[in-house]
């Protein structure tokens, strides 16, 4: 199972004593929200959690197509952020998206709701109560995340037995292997139903339009169609995922020096703007779906683990990352295309989830530039076909 936090003494016995509070009002509880009655039809709604970033959204995606064949006629509804309608627009893997910020899904620095915001959870618990799911999935190892499943009355309600609130589930599957990456840790909720589960890479849909957008945006901004094309996106989630913009500046004239021509993405929250960079380089700051469109113009994303890793890797687009708490073993893009990275390996403290325990990042502040610059070169050697340099 991918780790998203370390496992450690002090966090299962607050689990445990979370899990000791709650019990006792259990019947209450089940009193109150009672679930839908499980039957032995096929289901015909079924709700998918994925509370978090871009990236997990991406990572779910061949659990959402698995589900889509198992059940072709079953409306599937996400629980997710706003950014999931977008990231899944003309996949057809969903049906609906239900968008909330939940609280507990913010790393720390990160906005998080004002009261007004959270005074619309009821209503959104109602609306999902409404729905008469028969099935809910949540891949998260998170207490909470069980509640809001009980919460929404479900008739069936599946995730991992492990983090607290596993006896809010109908189905709680055992962690198992620690070692394996996030999408097959979605696809094993599916164990259940003892089937064969379709696998697939995630694959974003382009529209013709988009397409012809970025297109006409490069073409616009000066795009030589007789060199490479290098995304580079500084951006990210949170500051403990973002590497140094000045040394994502130095890979930029690495490939640049290369004959490359390098398209920076400046990201919504401004990250990459006013940056120093190579003659003939064009500069965007796109929305979502803009962003999709001209990474599948790309031949290459360099970025930091996250979000546009993902959103490159299911349109086929190679990806160059640098990580910092996180492990490409379990957070790779899932997609064919070829990806590479680069992380600090001499600590010890990693995944913390964002809640670092130093004044800094030092899986990215102790990043060396050549260690990366020379992992980049090799990367430029193996798609441009040349010996490193």
């Amino acid at each position: 199972m991918a780790q998203t936090w370390l496992v450690n003494e002090r966090k299962l016995r607050i689990a445990k004593r979370g899990d000791a509070l709650l019990r006792p009002f259990l019947p209450l509880l089940r009193s109150a929200f009672p679930a839908q009655r499980a039957t032995s039809r096929a289901p015909e709604r079924i709700l998918v959690s994925e509370l978090w970033h871009i990236g997990d959204v991406v990572i779910a995606m061949p659990f959402l197509s698995a589900l889509r064949k198992m059940f072709p006629a079953a409306k599937i509804t996400l629980l997710a952020k706003a950014h999931a309608r977008d990231t899944l627009a003309n996949t057809g893997l969903v049906d609906d998206v239900v968008s909330f910020n939940f609280p507990w899904t913010f790393l720390d620095e990160d906005r998080r709701q004002n009261p007004k915001e959270l005074l619309q959870l009821p209503g959104v618990i109602r609306r999902l109560r409404r729905a008469q799911f028969d099935l809910a999935f949540d891949c998260s190892r998170d207490g909470r995340n069980h509640l809001l499943l009980f919460l929404t009355g479900a008739a069936r309600r599946i995730g991992f037995a492990f983090g607290g609130g596993d006896y809010l589930l109908t189905d709680g599957v055992p962690v198992g292997s620690l070692d394996r990456h996030r999408t097959e840790d979605w696809l094993r909720l599916l164990e259940p139903f003892e089937t064969d589960v379709p696998r697939c890479s995630p694959q974003l849909a382009v529209s013709d339009a988009e397409r012809r957008f970025g297109e006409a945006f490069l073409g616009r901004a000066g795009r030589a169609k007789d060199k490479v094309l290098i995304a580079v996106h500084p951006g990210g989630s949170s500051r403990l995922k973002r590497w140094s913009l000045e040394h994502f500046e130095e890979l930029a004239r690495i490939a640049a020096a290369a004959g490359c021509q390098i398209l920076w993405v400046v990201d919504p929250a401004g990250t990459g703007s006013n940056s120093n960079l190579p003659a003939g380089s064009i500069v965007a700051r796109p929305s979502l779906r803009e962003l999709i469109a001209l990474l599948s113009q790309c031949n290459l994303l360099v970025s930091n683990d996250g979000g546009p890793m993902h959103l490159a890797g299911a349109l086929g687009v190679p990806t160059f990352a640098v990580y910092s708490w996180g492990n490409p073993e379990w957070w790779k893009p899932y997609a064919g295309a070829r990806h590479s990275s680069v992380r600090r390996e001499d600590i010890t403290c990693r995944p913390c989830a964002g809640q670092c325990i130093f004044s800094e990042p030092i899986c990215l502040t102790g990043l060396d530039l050549d260690v990366v610059a020379n992992a980049f070169r090799r990367e430029l050697g193996t798609m441009l076909g040349q010996q490193a340099f």
